[in-house]
């Protein structure tokens, strides 16, 4: 018995219309196919199934995922190539410099009058907080682990500074314009622990500062420091 090829026929349960053979059962009418925007077309033409279609777009977009995942590979591995040693010491001198200069700047201990300290203790305000920051940031760009250890001490050094300064500042806003010295020297209860802010800072950073220096060539003339001892900070300025 020879079995009838896939195509259009006409409809046997709906005289003047055609319905689909697949080669084995009956598929859509005419008026079905036609609802899908499409005229009844050859065999040839006519999907029996959307599973290639289906097919055919995954493995396309297989292909472009792995191509745009090939793409930033190669960006992350050439940009890992390019942070050299050297890049990571520029950096890390850039954020040490600021740091120190910061630091050099915390000096909350100038003036008796209470627009003389209310300026310094504002100052004192200002750059401990970007010494915190600049220090924290140097020990994370630095390839030096010595280095690094020292520029930890001094961010942490100056985390702990922070909030004796502000509570002093906030003491001193509080007085009258026309307060004495008496007055404002007594406000300021932590000036015993702020008289060497700075060096308490920076002492980390001095059994660290030969090799600092050679690390970052021009960090004393950039940062005004001239010497730095556990127990001295001297500036040009």
């Amino acid at each position: 018995m020879t079995s009838t090829p896939p195509g259009w026929y006409d409809d046997p349960q709906n005289p003047g219309h055609q319905r689909y053979w697949d080669g084995s059962l009956w598929g859509v009418t005419d008026s079905e196919y036609a609802a899908m925007n499409q005229a009844p077309a050859s065999p040839a033409t006519v999907p029996t199934s959307n599973t290639s279609k289906i097919i055919v777009i995954g493995v396309v977009v297989v292909f472009v995922l792995v191509a745009v995942a090939a793409s930033l590979f190669a960006v992350s591995n050439k940009s890992s190539k390019n942070s050299t040693p050297a890049t990571q010491a520029s950096s890390s001198c850039v954020h040490a410099t600021s740091a120190l200069r910061a630091a050099v700047a915390v000096n909350a201990t100038n003036g008796s009058s209470r627009a003389e300290v209310l300026q310094g203790l504002t100052t004192a305000d200002q750059n401990v907080s970007r010494a915190s920051a600049e220090f924290t940031a140097a020990a994370a760009s630095s390839s030096n682990q010595s280095l690094k250890g020292s520029f930890t001490k001094a961010a942490s050094a100056a985390t702990q500074l922070a909030p004796l300064i502000q509570q002093d500042l906030v003491a001193v806003q509080a007085l009258p314009a026309s307060a004495s010295n008496q007055d404002v020297s007594s406000a300021q209860t932590n000036w015993s622990d702020l008289i060497s802010a700075n060096l308490a800072i920076t002492s980390p950073i001095a059994p660290q500062w030969k090799a600092l220096q050679a690390a970052c060539p021009g960090i004393a003339s950039a940062t005004g420091i001239t010497q730095m001892t556990a127990n001295s900070l001297v500036t040009s300025g």
